[in-house]
């Protein structure tokens, strides 16, 4: 009692325990729209998301990533990819939502770890990959130009070789949902008056979210999401 009176002291425990308590709702008592065989990775997903972006367990998130990759992908090659790379994102997640700044370093890893996966993975395709790049990259390199800069020249690097590891349908399924994510984010503060169209958002939190999800869980999702929409 005293531990749990603790955390909900803090608003960012109460929206992990909630996310926590969520997930593991979804994972045991499904909703029927959501196909059994996915219930469990997302019910998972959910926990996991709450705990990373409100960082109440930081100790615990890189053990629990590498759960998730273990729990998707079993034991074997593709698990150690997803572990590196989630690792990756993590620590630019951390540094651009404290420091507003993505090095270099992580973005050239992630590239270097795609290459390595070309030779280890068979898919996705090296066609797929080269799309991602182009596509993830070129589509964040579209927006800074078009909004002068607004979006940042480590966000359009880090996509850009994310898309090459994941290929192009997750790679462009995580922007446009990271996207969502961060729209979602923002809007209680927005409409509180506290955010406005020049108001800087760390955007890798919600790349790095998105990129491991549909890393990980590509196709549970997209069937999912397209279960909400065809009978």
């Amino acid at each position: 009692p005293a531990a749990l009176a603790a955390l909900a002291r803090s608003p960012r425990h109460v929206i992990a325990l909630a996310c926590a308590a969520a997930g593991v709702l979804l994972a045991l008592h499904p909703p029927s729209a959501l196909p059994p065989e996915a219930a469990r990775p997302v019910g998972l997903a959910v926990g996991a998301i709450g705990l990373w972006v409100t960082a109440a367990i930081p100790e615990y998130l890189t053990a629990l990533l590498f759960f998730l990759c273990c729990l998707a992908k079993g034991p074997g090659a593709a698990a150690v990819i997803m572990c590196l790379f989630g690792s990756l994102l993590t620590v630019g997640a951390w540094i651009d939502a404290r420091h507003m700044y993505i090095p270099d370093g992580i973005s050239l890893s992630i590239l270097i770890l795609a290459a390595a996966s070309l030779i280890i993975l068979p898919l996705p395709d090296i066609l797929s990959r080269m799309a991602g790049a182009a596509m993830c990259g070129g589509f964040l390199a579209v927006l800074r130009m078009l909004t002068k800069g607004g979006i940042g020249l480590g966000d359009v690097k880090l996509m850009a070789s994310s898309g090459l590891l994941l290929g192009v349908k997750a790679g462009m399924a995580a922007l446009l949902a990271a996207y969502v994510l961060a729209g979602l984010w923002c809007l209680i503060p927005l409409i509180r008056g506290r955010v406005n169209g020049r108001t800087r958002i760390p955007m890798v939190p919600f790349f790095a979210i998105s990129l491991i999800a549909f890393g990980l869980w590509y196709r549970e999702i997209m069937t999912w999401y397209m279960g909400l929409f065809l009978p």
